[in-house]
């Protein structure tokens, strides 16, 4: 059982050594890896998501593993604790998906991002918007214009998705009945306040998926550089209805000019 002063660990499935809360990750399997063995995995597995694994989790009652992390180590009922180790498992596993499908994204358009430290940058962004809108799910996506009619949108990080949605929605047309597909339209911000009354999407594949994923409410805001033109799309998505305030939206669209110019920056190393 844990106390308050114990941390809990597992052994690596890879290297069979210990690893704690804090260096951990979870293979395709759910199992316990070391985050440097799983690195190491994916550097040598570059398929994406097996298709198995792509409904066993959901987001409606997922936390971030960090945030269980601390209920499993201040809980002294062996139950509760039991249940929270549970959805700790859940929860490390979602972020593995998370990463391997981000992962798979750069690996099969090695021209899209060309340093790793990019990547990262959008993962902080994606965090930082869901931080600043109080939203359970966020996205962030590059403009590739000379795709398709009126270009294309491709997925760079989220947070919350799950494995469908990240598919779905790794590219998005012009014509999509999405939020991101009416914002790319019109060089806009849209908000949808209640997907399941949305009228712009109403029947649509787009809000099909935003309902399975436990979307309710999203806005999406272009990411306009400072030449003036879209060059992505940020987006943050909400699990009840919700109506983002001009309060929110000024603190937001800072964040928003900042990935514009990230953007910007990859762009330039294409």
């Amino acid at each position: 059982m844990a106390t308050r002063n114990s941390t809990p660990s597992y052994p690596c499935r890879i290297c069979g050594e210990e690893v704690s809360l804090e260096a951990c990750k979870t293979d395709d399997h759910g199992r316990v890896v070391h985050e440097l063995c799983y690195a190491l995995r994916l550097a040598v597995n570059t398929k994406a998501v097996p298709e198995y694994v792509r409904h066993n989790f959901s987001v409606e009652k997922r936390r971030s593993w960090k945030e269980v992390a601390m209920d499993v180590m201040a809980e002294s009922d062996r139950g509760r604790f039991q249940e929270l180790v549970g959805e700790l498992d859940d929860a490390l596993a979602a972020q593995a998906l998370g990463d391997k499908w981000q992962s798979h994204v750069v690996e099969n358009n090695p021209c899209l991002l060309p340093r790793i430290s990019q990547q990262g940058a959008c993962e902080k962004i994606v965090d930082a918007a869901v931080s600043l809108m109080r939203s359970d799910y966020a996205s962030m996506q590059m403009l590739f214009p000379e795709r398709g009619t009126g270009g294309e949108l491709l997925l760079l990080a989220f947070r919350g998705f799950d494995p469908r949605a990240a598919q779905f929605w790794e590219w998005v047309r012009a014509d999509s009945k999405s939020t991101c597909g009416l914002a790319l339209r019109d060089s806009r911000r849209v908000i949808a306040s209640n997907i399941a009354t949305c009228a712009f999407m109403t029947d649509s594949e787009d809000q099909q998926v935003y309902l399975h994923t436990g979307i309710r409410a999203c806005q999406t805001t272009p990411l306009i550089a400072r030449t003036g033109n879209v060059v992505g799309m940020i987006s943050t998505h909400w699990r009840t209805p919700h109506q983002p305030t001009e309060d929110d939206f000024r603190r937001f669209d800072i964040l928003a000019s900042q990935a514009a110019d990230h953007i910007e920056l990859c762009k330039q190393e294409l």
